[in-house]
């Protein structure tokens, strides 16, 4: 079981999900923290273990991040995704703030 060490922001970013078959689908974040995010699912199921790219753009769309993420838990409202490479600090910036950040540091 995943448990995020760094706090969880509530923040709808839009990320776009690619599944192994490279069908995709838009999705939006519920939440995000340094190493995972909470997206919100309509009309998609996905399972436990599975294995996703995840494409993220910050709140002006103009910034795009890639990583491949792992389904950690999975609901009908959305999914826990474990996160391969941790959230890049300018992503972080925008949602907190700098002051917010150097006070985890």
């Amino acid at each position: 079981m995943e448990h995020r060490h760094s706090d969880r922001i509530s923040k709808k970013l839009y990320a776009k999900i690619y599944f192994s078959d490279n069908t995709s689908s838009d999705v939006l974040t519920r939440d995000v923290s340094k190493q995972g995010l909470f997206i919100e699912l309509r009309n998609l199921k996905l399972v436990n273990n599975r294995i996703l790219k995840v494409v993220l753009w910050d709140s002006g769309g103009i910034y795009s991040w890639y990583t491949r993420a792992m389904v950690i838990h999975a609901r009908r409202d959305g999914a826990g995704l474990l996160l391969e490479k941790d959230l890049p600090l300018s992503f972080r910036q925008e949602m907190v703030g700098n002051d917010h950040l150097r006070a985890q540091a």
